[in-house]
């Protein structure tokens, strides 16, 4: 995995408040950055936070994309 990556996961509650800043209170990213930073065994004192804590309350479900070729 991309440093770059990992270090998103590991500090993802930081780069939620920049979003959150930007684009509102509401805001939420296309994926599940929680679920992959656990699958990749990145999760840190900083991938949770006041920031993802405001993310849960207004987190709406992700479903998948139905793919049609």
């Amino acid at each position: 995995m991309k440093r770059r990556r990992a270090d998103y996961f590991r500090n993802y509650d930081h780069y939620l408040g920049q979003q959150q800043r930007l684009f509102g209170p509401k805001w939420q990213t296309p994926t599940d950055i929680i679920g992959e930073a656990e699958h990749y065994g990145l999760i840190t004192g900083n991938t949770r936070g006041e920031h993802t804590r405001l993310l849960e309350e207004h987190q709406k479900r992700l479903e998948p994309l139905e793919m049609r070729l």
